[in-house]
């Protein structure tokens, strides 16, 4: 019998735990510049999903930051458009955007520190 859960897809990454300093900066974060969906929490823990690809998780103070640990890389239509809200929010850009075969990839360093990347796919 299939399941139609998308999430309880094999190979699937459907749940992440992300590292938080203050899980609510991070989660209102997350949610002015990629759009993710936050629920109310505290500044221990905060769930969340994305929508679009059922991804859920929950920003956590229960996992150490590390800039060198599991990098998520989110799709944007636009690098450089969430290149400037990244930098509205006050985030550090930790690499600049840079082409790599047919995208486009820039790096920063979120409200706890934890390097993200985003990437957009160049126009032919």
């Amino acid at each position: 019998m299939a399941n139609d859960n998308p999430l309880a897809q094999r190979g699937k990454v459907a749940y992440l735990e992300w590292p938080a300093l203050d899980a609510t900066v991070s989660a209102a974060f997350y949610e002015a510049v990629f759009g993710f969906n936050v629920r109310p929490g505290t500044p221990d823990r905060v769930s969340f999903d994305d929508g679009p690809s059922h991804l859920i998780g929950a920003f956590t103070r229960g996992r150490t930051v590390s800039p060198d640990g599991v990098m998520p890389w989110i799709y944007v239509a636009s690098v450089q458009d969430t290149l400037q809200r990244v930098r509205d929010q006050g985030c550090d850009i930790a690499s600049d955007p840079s082409p790599e075969g047919d995208t486009l990839l820039c790096r920063f360093r979120d409200p706890a520190g934890n390097i993200v990347g985003f990437w957009q796919f160049i126009p032919a």
